[in-house]
């Protein structure tokens, strides 16, 4: 289309009326102590805000939904909103804990009347109306396979002392989609992927074991991939009590104090099959340093095998991210 001069002119006022918008936005939240940044997509708007305790992202499609989400800077928790765009009612409200959907969410239909309720802590879900989701009954019966093969690698008493469903890093897969488990499923789901976590000591739990599951229920095997199973046995169990790991891991030469939050777990393949062992972790973190905008973190930890209380090795390791 050959633009007049008269046109060129239109969408030139056009244009900075957008930018003075734009700009006079961005002075009223600077006086609010907030920065602020917008960016427009087709029919979907970004904005972006930043205040004192969080980063607050606002996604709005003119068709659809309006999605809010709040990243506390404090805490790796971001509480997230949508917004029925017709109607102006909420249809989803929860909270992600590092990227995972965590607590209760909550959905909604475009009257504002409670659908479904899912407790991600507890692995359950209510759904309110009279007809339950599609596949429901599928999904119980994989989830139960799925414990009776831990239970069977781990034993009971293990597994109901030292073991937890992950349902907030759950999935499953269909012909055409990937979903987290408490997604409405619209077709018949073919593989099931399950996580749960793990701990030596009740109160802190990571998540280590995952492995996927057929549509008939069987193991799928890969061995390339971490599952965080064991050979299968009856007896296993983290004999070593947190006290005598500190222990260890002082005479070894860390300096740390007893605050339940210096360790963690992690599973070693065992070459050539799909199962490996576990090793308890204790680590001091000896440097923190800021260079050339990044954040390095240098450790020393000291590896320990909780199942015979041996002292393995001690290492090293340097962690290094980018400064926002």
């Amino acid at each position: 289309m050959k633009l007049t001069l008269k046109k060129m002119c239109f969408f030139a006022f056009l244009e900075l009326m957008a930018c003075k918008l734009v700009v006079y936005m961005g002075i009223y939240f600077w006086f609010c102590g907030v920065y602020y940044s917008i960016n427009i997509n087709g029919q979907t708007s970004i904005i972006n805000i930043e205040t004192d305790s969080s980063y607050i992202k606002i996604i709005y499609d003119e068709e659809n939904f309006i999605k809010i989400f709040n990243s506390l800077k404090s805490q790796k928790k971001e509480y997230y909103d949508e917004i029925f765009l017709t109607t102006k009612k909420i249809k989803t409200s929860g909270t992600f804990s590092e990227g995972y959907s965590s607590g209760i969410w909550k959905y909604y239909d475009s009257s504002g009347y409670l659908k479904k309720e899912v407790d991600y802590n507890k692995g359950t879900k209510i759904v309110f109306s009279k007809k339950q989701e599609p596949f429901d009954a599928v999904f119980l019966e994989m989830k139960k396979i799925a414990d009776s093969i831990l239970i069977a690698h781990f034993g009971g008493n293990f597994y109901n002392s030292n073991i937890k469903w992950n349902s907030g890093r759950s999935s499953y897969n269909t012909k055409n989609t990937h979903n987290y488990w408490f997604d409405y499923a619209t077709e018949r789901p073919l593989y099931f992927n399950f996580c749960y976590d793990i701990t030596c000591w009740q109160n802190k739990y990571s998540p280590i074991i995952e492995f996927t599951l057929d549509s008939l229920g069987q193991l799928v095997i890969d061995e390339e991939k971490p599952s965080g199973l064991i050979k299968p046995t009856e007896n296993f169990a983290f004999n070593i009590t947190y006290k005598e790991a500190i222990r260890m891991a002082k005479e070894k030469g860390l300096k740390i104090k007893s605050d339940n939050e210096n360790y963690t777990l992690r599973w070693i393949p065992i070459n050539g099959t799909f199962y490996g062992e576990y090793q308890l972790v204790i680590f001091e973190l000896i440097e923190n340093i800021i260079k050339k905008k990044h954040l390095i973190k240098k450790y020393k930890l000291v590896i320990i095998n909780p199942f015979s209380k041996q002292f393995i090795k001690t290492e090293e390791i340097t962690k290094k991210g980018c400064l926002d």
